[in-house]
């Protein structure tokens, strides 16, 4: 059936899937495409202001009404009223504080406006307001926010900028707040905090990234956490004192949030003084993530393992230098269950792939970072649900030992994934070794082939070889961000794609 006769619903999923380059494409095709392709464009136009940031102000300016265009004369702004061919400033769903001001000194810089830094940061935070403003009043229904707070950053609107149309910031479904100091300017921002957990009901979605803390901020915060039925929370602090702040997170999200918290991630936290029975009473809880964090003892793990849990998710990244083996097999084996699917360790010992091969016999998708790879792999492929597998390899690992062992055992996997870089020549015969015994039937391979790998074009080979056997590759993801390919590895190219293997590069 021709793409224009979907209903227009079927058609914006199927869009929605491409990537923003391809989105640029399309608005080229035709009119039906442009027009179902810009609302998906301009979901989260700021994600790429740092690229083209004058570009997007300059669009966005030519969105205000004539009041708001009159409210810039008396500093020296002027903007002339052409309406531009769509609304975008509806169809905004995400905004990123930062990159919005990012955009502005671009567009600032692009014009040649140059004006005393007093002055400037005036102007600056009226053209933020205006921006806000006109977002509000066109009614844009801001799903997802993300608020960066730093001593020489921009503050908010005053507040009745966001509570004065409907919906506002009401229907909000996510917050992501990075507070790096605290400063004076940013009062309308605490404000907005503090209103979030009056005017809202839905934020599902909260990370919380705080290299310092005080009770301007806190409170709001955890009020936000009390008052918000929150699934997915994440908390980074990158400080070393006010642990019973961190310990105050912990207990409000585990009283108010024990119903509705399904994912948790701690990120460089001090456990120090942190009861984890608290943890415990999370039982909805499925997917528990720690990155890097200090003081975890074993009587964390062992207050954990007072508790049932049912996780479908564990990851576990240790400080290399400073773990305790025993603290790493006590952690799995207590929160490890039949029910976990998914597993990220970077302490992968024998022990380890021993016990979590008793402890969850289910893992579906395992990410692994060790050195020991020639002993565990056996041990690995043995998992017969293992249908994903990520390798991250340490420096002093012997990579074609790696290879030449999963060419003998690997079985189930059907994504593999490398994090090492393809390019020694030694490391070609133990490919194509990999390439010509592999048992398994692939259907996603990630590899590292940089442009200035000279044996690129060998490396392509072997895989198009092992597709010519296998036929059961359909990705391609070659860790790039853009590809240049030469004549012969142009061709290579083709050939896979004639066997139905898509190519995708690194952010596709």
């Amino acid at each position: 059936m021709p793409l224009p006769s979907l209903p227009d619903e079927c058609f914006n999923n199927v869009l929605s899937f491409l990537n923003r380059c391809t989105l640029h494409k399309c608005l080229l095709v035709n009119r039906y495409y442009c027009k179902h392709s810009i609302p998906i464009i301009w979901r989260n136009p700021f994600k790429w202001s740092c690229i083209n940031g004058f570009l997007l102000i300059n669009t966005l300016l030519k969105c205000l009404n004539e009041d708001e265009i009159s409210s810039l004369i008396p500093y020296g702004i002027n903007i002339s009223h052409q309406p531009p061919l769509f609304e975008y400033e509806k169809f905004v769903r995400k905004f990123d504080h930062c990159n919005c001001v990012i955009g502005i000194l671009e567009w600032l810089k692009f014009e040649l406006i140059v004006l005393p830094t007093f002055q400037q940061d005036i102007i600056i935070q009226q053209l933020i307001d205006i921006i806000y403003h006109m977002f509000m009043r066109a009614r844009s229904n801001l799903k997802e926010f993300v608020i960066f707070m730093d001593y020489g950053s921009y503050d908010l609107p005053n507040i009745s900028t966001f509570t004065t149309y409907n919906p506002g910031i009401t229907n909000l479904k996510s917050l992501k707040l990075e507070i790096i100091s605290y400063s004076i300017k940013s009062q309308n921002i605490i404000e907005f905090l503090r209103t979030l957990s009056k005017v809202c009901n839905g934020i599902i979605r909260f990370k919380i990234w705080l290299l310092q803390i005080r009770n301007e901020i806190l409170l709001p915060i955890l009020d936000i956490i009390k008052s918000q039925p929150i699934n997915n929370l994440s908390i980074c602090y990158t400080i070393t004192h006010n642990i019973e702040d961190i310990s105050k997170t912990i207990i409000y999200t585990s009283k108010f949030r024990s119903k509705t918290l399904k994912r948790l991630t701690f990120d460089r936290i001090s456990f120090k003084g942190v009861d984890f029975l608290l943890i415990s009473k999370l039982k909805n809880l499925e997917y528990l993530k720690m990155f890097y964090c200090n003081n975890f003892t074993i009587k964390h793990c062992e207050d954990l393992s007072k508790r049932e849990f049912h996780l479908k998710g564990l990851t576990w990244l240790h400080n290399i230098d400073n773990y305790d083996l025993l603290q790493v097999i006590v952690m799995i084996n207590s929160l490890c269950g039949e029910a976990l699917v998914e597993l990220y360790s970077n302490v992968a010992t024998i022990e380890t792939v021993k016990i979590m091969r008793k402890s969850c016999p289910n893992i579906n998708i395992l990410r692994l970072s060790g050195s020991l790879y020639h002993l565990i792999i056996p041990l690995i492929c043995d998992l017969t649900p293992l249908k994903t597998l990520d390798i991250q390899v340490e420096i002093d690992v012997d990579n074609q030992v790696l290879l030449k062992s999963l060419g003998d055992y690997l079985k189930s996997v059907e994504n593999l994934s490398f994090n090492f870089d393809f390019y020694c020549i030694n490391l070609l015969k133990y490919f194509e070794y990999f390439t010509n015994n592999c048992k398994a039937n692939l259907k996603k391979l990630s590899i590292n082939l940089h442009n200035n790998n000279r044996s690129r074009k060998d490396f392509l080979k072997c895989i198009d070889n092992y597709q010519r056997v296998h036929n059961s590759l359909k990705i391609l993801e070659i860790k790039q961000h853009e590809f240049y390919w030469s004549i012969e590895e142009r061709e290579i190219i083709r050939s896979l794609e004639n066997q139905g293997v898509c190519l995708k590069k690194l952010g596709d």
